[in-house]
């Protein structure tokens, strides 16, 4: 509990087109709270207020990186909180198995021990 999970997301176009209107789907999982984004690799957080966030058009070649991050909030009954997000564009896509990713954590109901030891000696 309290533990921040972050999840990288990489939205690519391989072409050969542009994909036009680019929509990220991104549920809150259970057990997570505080949703935040982050397009920037982390040096501004915004709230994720929603299942979708639009990307817009990627041309041929296009990555975006998106950083979305929340803190558990319990335990989950299952042991994990499983992360589904997926892409899509009103652009044809030809290979739709790429298009859709689920990631699982294990959540451990008590975390390791952890410890910041420091000493400082002076004479």
């Amino acid at each position: 509990m309290g533990q921040t999970l972050i999840y990288t997301l990489t939205v690519s176009n391989a072409g050969p087109s542009a994909s036009e209107n680019v929509i990220l789907e991104e549920s809150t999982p259970d057990g997570l709270s505080n949703m935040e984004f982050s397009l920037d690799n982390g040096a501004t957080w915004n709230t994720w207020s929603g299942l979708f966030f639009r990307l817009g058009t990627l041309s041929n070649g296009d990555v975006i990186t998106i950083l979305i991050r929340g803190t558990v909030t319990s335990t989950p009954t299952q042991g994990y909180i499983s992360n589904r997000a997926i892409v899509h564009s009103d652009t044809t896509d030809p290979d739709l198995t790429n298009n859709d990713t689920t990631i699982t954590t294990t959540i451990a109901d008590n975390p390791p021990a952890s410890a910041d030891l420091s000493i400082t000696k002076v004479r």
